[in-house]
């Protein structure tokens, strides 16, 4: 994408960034928010480990924050992900059933995917444009 955005209106996340740009959402609102093979928040992934919840130092409440966001949200995750389980982005869903979420064909560190590429981009160039954030072809409106 090509299109200069301000940073205030989206928060967008990739792996590891995106617990922390949802906690950053409670304190500034984005217009819109992208999750990308996003956990539901730390315990549960501490305990999908088979490790205790008190091992992890911030809980990172991607699920309780969604939950609580006015804001157009799309959730993007691998369905092979082994290192966050799909089952994370379909939570997420759960809880923001107004989201838009997709699943690609790809494990966690190939994400999206080599035949996603374009599949990807399209439908976050889509949702920029559908909440108007950038005009469909990619530049801001």
């Amino acid at each position: 994408m090509t299109a200069a955005l301000d940073a205030a209106a989206i928060r967008y996340a990739v792996v590891g960034g995106n617990a922390v740009a949802a906690d950053r959402a409670t304190q500034r609102k984005p217009a819109t928010m992208i999750l990308q093979s996003a956990l539901v928040n730390m315990v549960a992934m501490a305990h999908s480990r088979l490790l205790p919840g008190f091992l992890a130092k911030n809980p990172f409440r991607t699920d309780r924050v969604v939950a609580r966001l006015d804001c157009p949200l799309l959730i993007c995750h691998g369905v092979r992900d082994s290192l966050i389980p799909v089952r994370h982005a379909r939570r997420l869903h759960d809880l923001v059933p107004r989201a838009r979420c997709v699943e690609y064909d790809c494990d966690h560190n190939d994400f999206p995917g080599a035949d996603n590429e374009a599949a990807y981009w399209g439908e976050i160039t889509t949702f920029l444009a559908q909440n108007a954030i950038v005009t469909a072809t990619g530049g801001s409106p």
